[in-house]
């Protein structure tokens, strides 16, 4: 038996583990196989010294079982209540994700709102100085106190401008690390359904 052969088949008969459970005791026992490989024995050799497939599994299972690693398995009655309980937790659940949108889009909404506050204030300055060159020779206070508060309305905004950057930023890398996390999550569940 080659080692390619082992490992399949106590990866097969390893079914009933986690998934990462199952990578991490495959990896211990190819290792070891490569170990002895390298110290100079035949991959048959090592293969005919190492425990047969059907004493490991059993032996890994129960050390397993005992540390709680093996998958869950569902019961009939557990699979009827979800069924017979979903005219409930499905709304419930299709509320809750509506909710969630709703404030992850309300928060973009503000920060959207920052931008064009800013926008909008950095060009009062401007519109101060045209006020300035249009009304200097009619009334030169309000004219002058315009562009004033023009100047000092665009220097707030540009002050505003830079953390609406900062808040979008780091608004877009919570969401890219949140989505990251729920597609490992959701890909290990897959992983562990199927294998």
């Amino acid at each position: 038996m080659t080692k390619k052969e082992y490992l399949r088949g106590l990866s097969a008969a390893l079914r009933p583990m986690r998934l990462a459970e199952r990578r991490r005791s495959l990896a211990y026992y190819s290792e070891m196989i490569a170990d002895r490989v390298e110290d100079g024995q035949s991959e048959e050799q090592v293969i005919a010294e190492l425990e047969d497939i059907e004493t490991a599994s059993k032996r890994i299972l129960s050390e397993a079982a005992e540390q709680g690693t093996l998958k869950r398995k569902h019961s009939v009655w557990t699979i009827v209540l979800l069924i017979l309980g979903s005219p409930v937790w499905l709304p419930l659940l299709a509320a809750a994700a509506a909710v969630l949108l709703s404030l992850y889009l309300v928060v973009w909404v503000l920060i959207g709102t920052v931008f064009i506050v800013s926008i909008a204030l950095a060009a009062a300055g401007p519109a101060g100085l045209i006020a300035l060159g249009i009304f200097i020779g009619v009334t030169p206070l309000p004219a002058l106190s315009t562009a004033g508060f023009g100047l000092m309305l665009s220097g707030i905004g540009v002050v505003l401008f830079l953390p609406a950057v900062f808040i979008a930023k780091s608004f877009v890398g919570a969401t890219v690390s949140l989505y990251k996390s729920a597609l490992a999550h959701i890909n290990i569940e897959r992983d562990n359904r199927h294998e």
